[in-house]
Protein backbone atom coordinates (compact mmCIF):
# COMPACT_ATOMS: atom_id res chain seq x y z
CA UNK A 1 0.00 0.00 0.00
CA UNK A 2 1.33 3.49 -0.79
CA UNK A 3 1.93 6.10 1.80
CA UNK A 4 -0.24 8.30 1.97
CA UNK A 5 0.30 12.32 1.20
CA UNK A 6 -1.06 15.17 3.58
CA UNK A 7 -0.91 18.90 2.25
CA UNK A 8 -0.06 20.58 5.01
CA UNK A 9 -0.87 24.99 4.31
CA UNK A 10 0.75 26.64 7.63
CA UNK A 11 3.01 29.71 7.54
CA UNK A 12 4.50 28.91 10.62
CA UNK A 13 7.31 26.28 10.13
CA UNK A 14 7.10 25.25 13.89
CA UNK A 15 3.69 24.01 13.70
CA UNK A 16 4.54 22.24 10.50
CA UNK A 17 7.28 20.45 12.49
CA UNK A 18 4.93 19.45 14.79
CA UNK A 19 2.76 17.99 13.02
CA UNK A 20 5.23 16.08 11.42
CA UNK A 21 6.22 14.89 14.75
CA UNK A 22 2.85 14.08 15.86
CA UNK A 23 2.24 12.12 13.20
CA UNK A 24 5.72 10.03 13.45
CA UNK A 25 4.47 9.61 17.06
CA UNK A 26 1.53 8.45 16.36
CA UNK A 27 3.52 5.80 13.63
CA UNK A 28 1.38 7.45 10.71
CA UNK A 29 3.76 7.31 8.08
CA UNK A 30 2.61 9.81 5.45
CA UNK A 31 4.71 11.85 2.28
CA UNK A 32 3.98 15.55 3.79
CA UNK A 33 3.95 18.51 1.24
CA UNK A 34 4.48 21.90 2.67
CA UNK A 35 2.83 25.40 1.63
CA UNK A 36 3.78 28.18 3.81
CA UNK A 37 1.59 31.16 2.07
CA UNK A 38 -1.49 31.27 0.38
CA UNK A 39 -0.68 31.90 -3.04
CA UNK A 40 1.93 29.55 -2.81
CA UNK A 41 -0.63 26.83 -1.54
CA UNK A 42 -2.71 27.83 -4.01
CA UNK A 43 -0.15 26.98 -6.77
CA UNK A 44 0.53 23.59 -4.90
CA UNK A 45 -3.18 23.23 -5.17
CA UNK A 46 -3.69 24.05 -8.60
CA UNK A 47 -0.82 21.53 -9.73
CA UNK A 48 -2.08 18.40 -7.53
CA UNK A 49 -5.76 19.06 -8.58
CA UNK A 50 -4.54 18.67 -12.34
CA UNK A 51 -2.43 15.94 -11.24
CA UNK A 52 -3.10 11.90 -11.60
CA UNK A 53 -2.95 11.37 -8.16
CA UNK A 54 -4.60 13.36 -4.92
CA UNK A 55 -3.56 13.77 -1.28
CA UNK A 56 -5.43 11.76 1.25
CA UNK A 57 -5.78 14.80 3.18
CA UNK A 58 -5.46 18.29 3.53
CA UNK A 59 -4.50 20.40 6.94
CA UNK A 60 -5.10 24.23 6.77
CA UNK A 61 -4.53 26.71 8.51
CA UNK A 62 -7.37 30.00 8.12
CA UNK A 63 -4.28 32.49 9.17
CA UNK A 64 -1.96 32.76 6.03
CA UNK A 65 -0.61 35.38 4.83
CA UNK A 66 -1.64 36.96 0.95
CA UNK A 67 -4.31 33.97 0.45
CA UNK A 68 -6.40 33.57 3.62
CA UNK A 69 -7.56 29.79 4.32
CA UNK A 70 -11.34 30.41 4.21
CA UNK A 71 -10.28 31.89 0.20
CA UNK A 72 -8.19 28.52 -0.21
CA UNK A 73 -11.23 26.58 0.91
CA UNK A 74 -13.67 28.12 -1.26
CA UNK A 75 -11.14 27.17 -4.09
CA UNK A 76 -10.69 23.53 -3.15
CA UNK A 77 -14.97 23.45 -2.53
CA UNK A 78 -15.02 24.08 -6.30
CA UNK A 79 -12.58 22.48 -7.67
CA UNK A 80 -14.25 19.39 -9.24
CA UNK A 81 -11.25 17.02 -8.12
CA UNK A 82 -9.97 19.01 -4.93
CA UNK A 83 -13.39 18.78 -3.77
CA UNK A 84 -13.36 14.99 -3.09
CA UNK A 85 -10.37 15.29 -0.70
CA UNK A 86 -10.98 15.77 3.10
CA UNK A 87 -9.52 19.24 4.75
CA UNK A 88 -9.34 19.71 8.11
CA UNK A 89 -8.86 23.38 9.12
CA UNK A 90 -5.92 23.05 11.88
CA UNK A 91 -5.96 26.58 13.15
CA UNK A 92 -5.10 28.73 16.84
CA UNK A 93 -8.60 30.72 15.90
CA UNK A 94 -11.91 29.59 17.96
CA UNK A 95 -13.89 32.09 16.73
CA UNK A 96 -17.15 30.93 16.26
CA UNK A 97 -17.32 32.73 13.12
CA UNK A 98 -14.43 31.06 11.11
CA UNK A 99 -15.93 27.55 12.46
CA UNK A 100 -19.22 28.08 10.95
CA UNK A 101 -17.32 29.43 7.84
CA UNK A 102 -14.89 26.84 7.42
CA UNK A 103 -17.79 23.74 7.78
CA UNK A 104 -20.13 26.01 5.35
CA UNK A 105 -16.82 26.09 2.62
CA UNK A 106 -17.03 21.83 2.99
CA UNK A 107 -14.16 21.46 5.88
CA UNK A 108 -14.83 17.93 7.22
CA UNK A 109 -13.38 19.24 10.73
CA UNK A 110 -12.29 22.25 12.99
CA UNK A 111 -9.73 21.72 15.20
CA UNK A 112 -8.02 24.21 17.42
CA UNK A 113 -4.48 24.39 18.06
CA UNK A 114 -3.19 22.73 21.34
CA UNK A 115 -0.96 24.10 23.37
CA UNK A 116 0.33 20.80 24.92
CA UNK A 117 2.06 18.57 22.37
CA UNK A 118 0.41 15.57 24.10
CA UNK A 119 -3.30 17.12 23.20
CA UNK A 120 -1.54 16.95 19.53
CA UNK A 121 -0.94 13.83 19.53
CA UNK A 122 -4.08 12.80 20.19
CA UNK A 123 -5.80 14.98 17.53
CA UNK A 124 -3.39 13.77 15.14
CA UNK A 125 -4.35 10.10 16.18
CA UNK A 126 -8.18 10.93 15.30
CA UNK A 127 -6.98 11.89 11.45
CA UNK A 128 -6.05 8.59 11.08
CA UNK A 129 -9.74 7.82 9.31
CA UNK A 130 -8.24 10.08 6.56
CA UNK A 131 -5.68 8.02 5.20
CA UNK A 132 -7.14 5.08 4.01
CA UNK A 133 -6.02 4.68 0.38
CA UNK A 134 -8.52 5.68 -2.51
CA UNK A 135 -8.09 6.00 -5.93
CA UNK A 136 -6.70 9.06 -7.29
Amino acid sequence: MPIPTVIIIDDNPGDIALAQEAFAENRLAVDFIAAMSGDEALDLLKRIGGGPILPHLILLDLNLPKINGLELLGFIRQHPRLSQVPTVVLTTSNRTQDREQSRALGAVEYLVKPAIFGDFLVLVEGLRRYLADRPG
